[in-house]
């Protein structure tokens, strides 16, 4: 029987599981597809709060770990001055063939030729940290990628590559050229599972996403109020006060003016969707997020609309999300973050989601086949009559008046009408009753998780059995995961 690995389409090492205050582990992703195997520009980093140091980590734990691919020729390699082509057998890179020496020189080589995109959520040091240092190293013959929103390509092109904070080693405005620049659009499709490549963008070899921006807390220094009465509320968004000011000048807020996000003042982060180009199996990773219950701008809503039906076509596998807090912290303290009980409310929309899904789903079909039987019940009382001569005027009669009166079967019943009648009975193999558990086969990985400074007890097993007890309760049915430094999942 295939292993895990074998059967699957996706794979995702983490380099990072962490939200800080550590930090040697932030967040940061490897994401693949397997059936790219480990070729050049295969590996997509969403993230990248820590970067060639965890890979170097991961590479020494597993170094010595390989098989010699061409032993059998040691002997002439030797004599040749070639070293044996190396191939890792263990760990998450098992498969990948050693190209170099050294553990660095390896790592590079992961991050110069495997690596093709940075796929970024948000701009905050803790998601950046590791692309921004290990940017001096990228190779200068082709540019890196860094992928994300408008909002988050702004900002890095503005306060970090600006010549100040660190040198402009991008392709724009006269800059180094390591790196390149993709504004993602937002999907805003109402419909969004009606094309399997609507709103997605190939990012690296083998997969594509589909994005959303979602909320990640207000600013500190001051924050818009909700407004009280419809008048007073701005046209671009309902939740907004018009007239809205800030902590600028008159003269910078005119320049801002143009910006909706700049003048609410909250931190806007991304949700996205990472697809399998050939299997289309896919993946949902959230960047730092915060409940919609509690949210000036809420926008969780359309991420778990879209899911939803991904989930029902089996097509999500996993969904990444952060779980900074355990829920002893204050909703004034989460700072555009999730604890447990916010956590497993944004879970609960999800699932009612599908539940919905599914229960239109079993009455199409349920009417599909009360449908069927009620023209198959037509047919044979029309066939039966043709075959007695004596009984041709009531066939006449009953085919014709029968559906007026008969409860059972009503030609204007439009639902009928609208239906395509198949010549056999619609099958359906699933269970007709409401399913229990609508996340299951889903894997909940549980990201950015920010430690304690202290004596007290694990911050991460605690988040742990507070999920499980709320899981318990709404018998969701996902698997949740706690993620950490080094972990390799299929999906």
């Amino acid at each position: 029987m295939a292993s895990q690995e074998e059967r699957a389409a996706l794979q995702v090492i983490v380099l990072g599981s962490g939200g800080g205050p550590i930090e040697t582990n932030t967040t940061a992703f490897l994401v693949r597809s397997v059936a790219k195997q480990w070729s050049k520009g295969s590996l997509l980093a969403v993230d990248a709060g820590v970067h060639l140091a965890s890979i170097s980590e991961i590479l020494e734990k597993n170094n010595g770990s390989f098989d010699d691919k061409n032993s059998e020729n040691e002997l002439e390699n030797s004599r040749n001055q070639k070293q044996p082509k190396r191939v890792l057998s263990n760990g998450p890179f098992a498969g990948m063939e050693l190209q170099h020496k050294s553990i660095k020189a390896n790592a590079g080589y992961i991050t110069g030729v495997l690596v093709g995109t940075y796929l970024i959520t948000h701009p905050h040091l803790d998601h950046i940290s590791g692309l921004v240092v290990n940017s001096s190293s990228l190779p200068k013959n082709q540019p890196k990628i860094i992928a994300g929103l408008p909002s988050t390509i702004s900002a890095l092109k503005t306060h970090i590559f600006n010549n100040i904070i660190w040198p402009n080693l991008s392709d724009e405005n006269n800059g180094a050229g390591l790196v390149s620049y993709m504004r993602l659009v937002e999907d805003k499709s109402p419909s969004l599972f009606n094309s399997e490549d609507d709103g997605f963008v190939e990012v690296c070899e083998g997969l594509q996403v589909k994005t959303w921006s979602v909320s990640h807390g207000h600013c500190v220094e001051k924050h818009e109020k909700l407004s009280s009465t419809p008048e007073s509320q701005s046209s671009e968004n309902p939740r907004i006060r018009a007239g809205s000011t800030s902590s600028f000048t008159t003269s910078e807020r005119n320049l801002r003016k143009s910006s909706f996000h700049d003048r609410l003042c909250f931190s806007e982060s991304s949700a996205f969707l990472i697809q399998d180009v050939v299997t289309r199996t896919e993946i949902l990773i959230f960047g730092d997020v915060e409940p919609d219950s509690i949210s000036l701008f809420p926008r969780n809503k359309n991420v778990w609309t879209a899911a939803a039906p991904r989930i029902v076509a089996g097509n999500l596998r996993g969904i990444f999300i952060e779980c900074s807090y355990d829920d002893t912290r204050s909703v004034d303290g989460l700072f555009g973050h999730l604890a447990p009980r916010y956590l497993i409310e944004e879970l609960k929309v999800l699932a009612d989601e599908v539940d919905r899904l599914r229960t239109r789903d079993r009455r199409k079909r349920k009417r599909a086949s009360d449908c069927f039987a009620k023209y198959m019940r037509r047919k044979t009382k029309t066939e039966s009559a043709q075959l007695s001569p004596y009984s041709s005027d009531f066939a006449e009669k009953d085919y014709y008046e029968t559906d007026s009166k008969d409860d059972e079967f009503n030609d204007s019943d439009e639902s009928c009408q609208s239906l395509y009648i198949p010549e056999s009975a619609p099958t359906d193999k699933s269970n007709d009753e409401p399913q229990v558990t609508p996340l299951k086969g889903i894997k909940l990985i549980i990201i950015h998780i920010k430690e304690k400074l202290d004596d007290s007890p694990n911050v991460a097993d605690i988040i742990y059995q507070q999920l499980l007890e709320y899981e318990r309760q709404a018998q969701l049915g996902c698997e949740i995961i706690i993620s950490s430094v080094g972990q390799s999942l299929y999906f």
